[in-house]
């Protein structure tokens, strides 16, 4: 940790059992909202989805943590023309194999129906 710039952002993950499903709750120390959070929901999908597969489970809901959720002002103008973007239906995921396929690079994963709208070029801070 002390050869990080920053510490992790996303610290732990809890999952809790209802019925045939598994839900996660995923905590974070910190998030940029228009970059970070994004990529954070399909990271933490995929990996509830693994573990509810690995378990013999159904994903159930993911719930998310933030202790300091932030948009830098430099956004500000980017944030505005993400949110009058059109919602579109959530892609589906299929995977063939085990969470140590997965980590081997083995197993096989699929999104389907994936749509996206038009892209925004951001700065990333440094």
């Amino acid at each position: 940790l002390n050869k990080m710039a920053l510490p992790p952002c996303y610290h732990s993950f809890q999952f809790i059992k209802r019925n045939n499903g598994l839900n996660m709750i995923a905590t974070m120390r910190s998030c940029d909202l228009l970059i970070g959070l994004p990529y954070d929901i399909c990271v933490f999908s995929l990996f509830l989805y693994l573990i509810s597969n690995e378990t013999g489970n159904k994903p159930g809901q993911l719930f998310i943590n933030i202790a300091d959720a932030h948009i830098y002002k430099e956004h500000a103008e980017d944030v505005k023309r993400y949110l009058v973007l059109p919602s579109y239906i959530l892609p589906s995921l299929i995977f063939e194999g085990t969470l140590k396929d997965f980590l081997n690079e083995t197993g096989k994963i699929e999104i389907k129906n994936y749509i996206y709208g038009p892209a925004i070029k951001i700065n990333v801070k440094k």
